[in-house]
């Protein structure tokens, strides 16, 4: 099974890409005078993480829960408005980064940083704008061993509390020097030529943070469309990610988009950090690796996807044929997103011997850029067709750029869809199809592309289906109306349309379809669904 990795970078950016160095950093220095806390990694602790490698799992980080409350920071300055600065230090001489979990009570107006002990990095600030789901910030993955926790907190505001909720410490995965990138040589940047056909859907790839328990992996997966197309944020990865995990591990696992160059070339600044915590499981196959099984797990983001982020929900085709060519894109050893391609149709197979017909597998094609392959931390990407639309999620296979002419196995979509059980917790067909509406495909669904533009009020459109009529009631006294396919395609139009109309539409078979209400004034997009 592919397993996975993770690095991290040199310059300083929280959520949403505010840059603003350290308060401390405009004082005098007193960070020697600082609370220090020696994190300290049991060597045994290390080892059994790495057993379970064997397993398909690439171990990376322990997990330490804490309660290092504010009355541990140092109360560093007293500022003359009576704004104060707490921190602390934590230091470890036997990893290579560390992961930091704040939980606050009540954040108020507080600027949260971290920075290395020489000065050279810093993340931050972060404020109640980056508050995950479960009142927490979370710092980034941050390479070097000795950080420091910066908290501002505004006067009055003494009442607030906050503390370090979990350490992450990286044995291994982060390189502890200057420098980026930790995957193999023959790896291509997503945002090479070779992507050029999948613009649409390179977003939808999230690198995942996955808990286990006391220990860390990574894997990649997938934003993914459903009928409704209304933005749940549900992620399809590979079950044997999950391995191990329990309810309780579900809200600390923690998905970072867009983390990706936004050009061929590789870069020495870091993409702007992108993450959310927390999740639920929603469905899953066998917990056998694909085994016997075709190795899927969907998952439900707890917070929804911010829409500034144009993150993409990206299609599905569950009729289990493959085209003559496609991609995968993915995050090998946790770095930036990158690209494999095939240009010979993928044939149907097994992964364990013990069930038939339950993946892909998949050669790697040359291309101008070079021949990507996959690598420990691609697990669960998703194989796309030549349509742009998923159809299955790597278990694993002996791909890598030393020998590169080896295959992988992808669980094909059409076996999770409905093949391993009938209940909704073994089966994705209840889940991506709410609607029933019996589709073998989904387009890529982007908030953006049902938008609004308008000089007036436009909460006086309404627009409903019954009875095979489109019924439109409108202030507009001259509008047209166009009507799209869930995948896009213009059926009709329908022009000068007065006040209110009633448009007859009686061939529609079952199906999502747009109304697109067209004025001098506005445009506004309307989803309807024929059942």
């Amino acid at each position: 099974m592919k397993t996975l990795f993770l690095f991290f970078l040199v310059i300083s950016f929280n959520l949403f890409g505010q840059i603003e160095a350290p308060y401390s950093w405009r004082l005098e220095s007193k960070d020697s005078k600082i609370n220090v806390y020696h994190q300290k990694i049991d060597n045994n602790t290390i080892e059994n993480a790495l057993e379970q490698d064997s397993k398909g799992k690439y171990a990376v980080a322990i997990n330490e829960r804490k309660k290092i409350e504010k009355k541990d920071f140092s109360l560093s300055y007293i500022l003359d408005n009576n704004d104060r600065i707490y921190q602390y230090r934590v230091v470890s001489n036997e990893i290579k980064g560390f992961m930091f979990t704040l939980k606050f009570t009540n954040i108020g107006q507080s600027k949260i940083w971290f920075y290395n002990q020489d000065h050279s990095k810093f993340y931050g600030p972060f404020t109640k704008e980056d508050l995950q789901f479960d009142s927490t910030i979370l710092s980034p993955i941050m390479s070097g061993n000795d950080w420091i926790i910066e908290v501002l907190e505004k006067q009055n505001a003494s009442s607030n509390h906050f503390f370090i909720d979990n350490i992450s410490s990286f044995f291994r995965g982060v390189k502890s020097s200057a420098g980026f990138g930790t995957s193999d040589d023959c790896m291509i940047n997503v945002n090479c030529t070779e992507s050029n056909n999948y613009k649409k859907v390179v977003s939808s790839t999230v690198k995942m943070v996955v808990t286990s328990g006391s220990v860390s992996y990574f894997c990649t997966g997938n934003i993914i469309n459903n009928t409704k197309l209304d933005g749940t944020p549900y992620v399809l990865s590979a079950n044997h990610c999950s391995l191990n995990s329990s309810s309780s591990d579900y809200p600390n696992w923690i998905f970072i988009f867009s983390f990706e160059f936004p050009a061929c070339a590789n870069l020495s600044v870091e993409p702007v950090i992108k993450q959310l915590k927390g999740c639920s499981l929603v469905a899953q196959s066998g917990n056998d690796g694909g085994d016997i099984s075709s190795d899927f797990m969907l998952l439900k983001i707890k917070s929804s996807i911010p829409d500034a982020w144009n993150i993409n929900f990206i299609g599905w085709d569950r009729s289990g044929s493959a085209t003559s060519s496609g991609v995968c894109l993915h995050h090998p050893d946790g770095d930036v997103k990158k690209i494999s391609t095939y240009n010979t149709a993928p044939t149907i197979s097994s992964y364990g011997r013990f069930t038939a017909n339950t993946h892909f597998r998949v050669f790697w094609a040359s291309t101008q850029s070079g021949k990507g392959v996959t690598q420990g931390g691609s697990s669960g990407s998703g194989l796309i067709n030549s349509s742009g639309l998923l159809i299955g999620t790597l278990t694993g296979g002996g791909s890598n750029c030393i020998d590169n002419s080896m295959s992988d196995f992808y669980g094909r979509f059409s076996m999770h869809w409905d093949k391993f059980g009938t209940n909704n917790v073994d089966r994705l067909k209840p889940w991506l199809d709410p609607l029933n509406l019996g589709v073998t495909t989904l387009s890529t669904f982007s908030k953006s592309s049902v938008s609004i533009s308008s000089n007036q009020d436009l909460n006086s459109i309404k627009v409903n289906w019954f009875q095979n009529s489109l019924n439109i009631e409108s202030s507009a006294d001259n509008y047209d109306v166009e009507l799209y396919n869930v995948n896009g395609q213009w059926l009709e139009s329908y022009i000068n349309n007065k006040y209110n109309s009633k448009i007859e539409i009686p061939e529609l078979s079952k199906g999502i379809y747009f109304a697109n209400i067209i004025s001098s004034n506005y445009t506004k997009s309307f989803k309807f669904v024929v059942q």
